[in-house]
């Protein structure tokens, strides 16, 4: 932990890494950052996932649910087309699939986004960023100290890094 943020969370054999440790971005830019051309964020009503909306299913909900103003201008735009259609083609908004449909697709870009990554570095570095760190800070250190630094250059460099 770091002040109370958790960096690293180990439960038996199962490590627990935040991805936004290394991934400083929103989840709607991972498929472009990783080029995951097959993945793509889709839009949620967050502001209607109430217990009342829980087994909603009619109309979409109106853009306000969608909570536009938050957003940049391109996606606010992306997202006014993307609402427009789904109301003059009447769809039929079903809360549940909707809301699992949603975080499958979360779960999806992040699991392809920390694979490609985990690859990328493996493949260009030799070090397993989730194996071997805990931020892509400290990735970054393992990088230029295992590729770059020359032995007995740092004075008291402990084996824990010190």
């Amino acid at each position: 932990m770091r002040g109370t943020k958790l960096i690293l969370m180990e439960v038996g054999n199962v490590k627990f890494l935040d991805s936004l440790n290394y991934f400083p971005m929103p989840l709607t830019a991972l498929p472009k950052a990783f080029d995951l051309k097959e993945l793509k964020k889709g839009y949620f009503p967050h502001l209607f996932n109430t217990l009342a909306h829980q087994n909603y299913l009619g109309p979409i909900p109106a853009l306000d649910f969608y909570d536009p103003d938050h957003l940049k201008e391109d996606t606010r735009e992306k997202l006014l087309k993307w609402h427009g259609k789904r109301q003059a083609e009447g769809y039929v908004f079903d809360f549940q699939k909707e809301i699992v449909e949603y975080c499958i697709s979360d779960v999806e870009i992040l699991t392809q986004a920390c694979l490609k990554f985990r690859d990328l570095m493996k493949t260009e570095t030799t070090v397993d960023p989730f194996q071997e760190s805990t931020t892509i800070a400290s990735c970054c250190n393992k990088v230029f100290r295992r590729n770059f630094l020359k032995p007995e250059t740092i004075g008291g460099n402990s084996k824990r890094g010190l």
